[in-house]
């Protein structure tokens, strides 16, 4: 068999921060003219928009003598038409559909089987996510031995794990990309607006019908016709820019109306106490709002293109978003509970109400001071980003036969539970030592069968 492909931006194996400037600039450097830049591009600018709206949306209340933590989308409803930007999961979905596509093609051509294939793909996301939850595990439970308030406590443990919310969606799609992948390959642009109109369909049975439950077909239709539309970029089927252009006014047109007609709120992100969101389940209003969001950048790369050849100043930059990103995912919530401290102890109480003119401009400096504390964490955390050498060559080992995928898949939807567990019940249940035992269980025991069954193959030739 030939070398397999080199996979993605490979984090710095580096320990101080000048160090690691200079393993991005050489990175950068060698990044081979074969990539698609612009999806690297697209993946860096989304992580920062993810962080920077969490960050914006998570307010905290410091009059009183216990900190609380506040929903700026719950106080203020202008603050909901920035959903519209910052909701950018869709462009994750995007591109991670745009890799995954050309990593399948890649290892089908050579040989590979689905099961080794969903393998080394699953370890790179369970390894730096099994760090993050084994640290919510441990810390959480302590905190409340050192006298944090239970109030406090369990709202941070739930804040922290809700992220892991993407990476179960994600998992669930990504690990049945050749079945998905074969769909595009029959049906191209056909099959995105089969997944648009059942979508449609779905909503049109919940609220018309009153089937709730129907709703959750979503998670898969909505998320996964993202994931579709990132196979016809890497097939290079994308439609025309003028095309492109009518999609983005259409899509935006009918987001609109939705909004103002239908029974969808305007913000594209959970509101608490809402009746109706947009992205728990994912409704058709979300998805008219990524259409236009990934039309719109897919129109732009003609333009970004150029500015990310070479050795340039915005590709050094892409690099350095995207050697630590999971890292950065997964652990961005953790500043605001140190500031939130800091700012307690020190007595200091932020500008309110949320969408206030002194709430809007405090932003900037609040961003700045998590940015700040974000990266010594980013520096620590960011060595887990890579699996250790002996778990990548058991992923990377040939299995043939039905019971490796089976055991794999199933390992992947066990592991996916838990994460679903974890995201509604939060790091603690509540009483002191006390964890969410069922949700951490299901998760690394799903990811022990996953990478188990690389015992079942043989060393890669």
């Amino acid at each position: 068999m030939a070398p397999r492909r080199p996979r993605g931006i490979p984090p710095p194996q580096c320990g101080k921060p000048v160090r690691l400037l200079k393993q991005v600039s050489e990175l950068a450097r060698e990044a081979g003219d074969e990539r698609n830049r612009y999806a690297d591009f697209l993946r860096a600018v989304s992580i920062v928009l993810v962080v920077v709206g969490h960050w914006i949306v998570i307010d905290l209340e410091l009059d009183s003598d216990i900190p609380e933590g506040i929903n700026a989308l719950a106080q203020s409803s202008w603050i909901h038409w920035g959903t519209w930007a910052f909701q950018v999961i869709p462009l994750f979905f995007l591109v991670g559909g745009y890799a995954n596509a050309v990593s399948w093609r890649h290892h089908r051509d050579e040989g590979y089987t689905w099961a080794s294939w969903l393998r080394r793909r699953t370890l790179r996301l369970l390894w730096p996510t099994a760090i993050f939850v084994t640290a919510g595990l441990v810390f959480t439970p302590l905190a409340s031995l050192w006298d944090v308030p239970v109030a406090i406590l369990s709202e941070a443990a739930w804040a922290i794990a809700i992220i892991l919310w993407f990476l179960a969606v994600y998992l669930a799609i990504a690990v049945v990309t050749p079945l998905s992948f074969r769909a595009h390959e029959r049906w191209g642009i056909g099959f995105v607006l089969l997944l648009i109109a059942l979508v449609a369909g779905v909503d049109a049975i919940r609220f018309l019908g009153e089937v709730d439950l129907v709703a959750y077909v979503n998670y898969a239709l909505v998320w996964g016709a993202f994931h579709q539309v990132g196979y016809l970029w890497a097939d290079g089927e994308l439609p025309s820019l003028p095309s492109l252009a009518v999609g983005v006014v259409i899509s935006l047109t009918a987001a609109f109306a939705l909004v103002n007609w239908g029974p969808y709120p305007v913000s594209m992100v959970s509101v608490p106490g809402a009746e109706v969101q947009n992205t728990a389940p994912p409704t058709l209003a979300l998805l008219m709002v990524g259409v236009a969001q990934i039309g719109f950048v897919l129109a732009l790369r003609q333009l970004v293109r150029p500015r990310l050849e070479g050795d340039s100043n915005l590709w050094r930059a892409t690099v350095a978003g995207n050697v630590a990103i999971m890292t950065v995912f997964l652990w961005h919530v953790v500043p605001v509970l140190v500031l939130a401290w800091i700012l307690s102890t020190l007595g200091v109480s932020l500008p309110s109400p949320p969408g206030s003119f002194s709430w809007l401009a405090f932003q900037p400096i609040w961003i700045l001071m998590l940015a700040v504390l974000l990266i010594p964490i980013v520096l620590v955390v960011r060595h887990g980003e890579r699996p250790p050498e002996k778990l990548e060559k058991l992923a990377s080992r040939e299995t043939t036969g039905w019971s490796p995928l089976a055991l794999g898949l199933g390992g992947v939807a066990i592991a996916c539970v838990g994460l679903a567990r974890l995201t509604l019940a939060g790091f603690w249940v509540g009483e002191p030592t006390v964890i969410p035992v069922w949700g951490a269980l299901a998760f690394f025991v799903g990811g022990i069968i996953v990478l188990g069954t690389g015992s079942l193959g043989k060393a890669p030739r």
